[in-house]
């Protein structure tokens, strides 16, 4: 017990006096201490190895744990088919998410998906935003899944805010009425679908960028995992506004496409995930009764050489560029 207090002692001083320490050779008294933040029910470990040290301190206690563990990042499952094993089980708790996709790529039924299953399988509380449609047409679209969220709202699990998209006069209001609703609800998950309808209602790219950093604030401090819908337009090769993508912990892209037989496909690419060892490789995936389903992972398997084939491939297109709509962008010629 005495040794438990000792150590709790020096966490106390932060992470230096413990880097110090194991410098000079005094590991060992770290290797089975597990640190229990009493402010949340989330457990963190220590991970020492002689080439990394990693190590999460604050407001802790110590308590022992057994020889051989290494650092747990705690994850919420989304319960998509497929998908959370692309993500070590899911996304790291406390985190905002990108979810950038172009037109008919899927982003409200992965995000809704997200939501749904939270309430259902773990009685975890969502709050979805909807900015580009109205609260009637989403509750009647998830209904084609068999997903039932005027049912959820009722039972006081989920909260489906209806709000228009404003000018700056506005935007602190809405902003206001998520805050209440999240925490009169005690949600644990929020979807802003979407973030780029909300920053439509702001002139300046500085005013953008200042809304982006107090967003995040916000959310860090609800403790919650949030999903920010990004509209991607066809053609276009940006993702955001030049700030949320360098503060998101995780940015997800769904893109849409023709391939050789012009059949309509989509793949799902995850291009940033903080502290996770996640997928590289697109993976393939399809919008089904179900809802959103990962298919395969493309490409060929890591440390599997193949031989490059002499053949020309031709090139996949994306599906804006097979539209015969001259209002949409792209030429019919064009490829990737």
């Amino acid at each position: 017990m005495a040794r438990k207090a000792g150590i709790a002692s020096i966490l106390s001083h932060g992470r230096h006096s413990i880097e110090q320490r194991i410098k000079a050779g005094r590991k060992g008294e770290f290797e089975r201490l597990q640190l229990l933040c009493p402010a949340k029910p989330s457990v963190f470990h220590i991970y020492i190895n002689p080439q990394h040290f990693s190590i999460w301190a604050g407001s802790c206690v110590a308590k022992g744990f057994k020889p051989g563990e290494s650092m747990i990042i705690q994850r919420i499952p989304t319960g998509i088919p497929k998908f959370d094993e692309l993500l070590e089980g899911g996304f790291p708790t406390n985190s905002m998410m990108l979810l950038v996709g172009y037109p008919g790529a899927g982003k409200t039924t992965f995000a809704a998906q997200f939501v749904f299953n939270g309430a259902i399988r773990h009685r975890a509380r969502g709050v979805y935003v909807c900015f580009a449609e109205t609260k009637e047409t989403f509750l009647r679209n998830m209904l084609r899944f068999g997903w039932d969220f005027e049912r959820l709202e009722q039972e006081g699990l989920v909260a489906i805010l209806d709000l228009s998209v404003t000018r700056e006069a506005g935007l602190q209001k809405n902003l206001d009425k998520i805050m209440e609703t999240m925490a009169s609800l005690n949600a644990s998950r929020l979807v802003v679908d979407s973030f780029s309808a909300v920053s439509m209602g702001l002139k300046e790219p500085i005013d953008i960028r200042v809304m982006v950093h107090l967003l995040y604030k916000f959310l860090k401090k609800a403790n919650c995992v949030s999903i920010l819908v990004i509209d991607q337009p066809w053609g276009s090769l940006s993702i955001g506004e030049g700030v949320s993508e360098f503060l998101a912990d995780g940015i997800i892209h769904l893109e849409t496409y023709f391939d050789r037989d012009e059949m309509f496909r989509r793949r799902l690419r995850i291009l940033k995930m903080r502290g996770t060892n996640h997928a590289k490789l697109p993976c393939a995936y399809d919008i089904t009764s179900q809802g959103f389903v990962i298919l395969s992972t493309e490409g060929r398997k890591p440390g599997k050489r193949t031989r490059r084939k002499t053949t020309k491939k031709t090139s996949e297109m994306p599906a804006y560029a097979k539209s015969s709509d001259p209002e949409l962008p792209g030429d019919q010629n064009e490829v990737l």
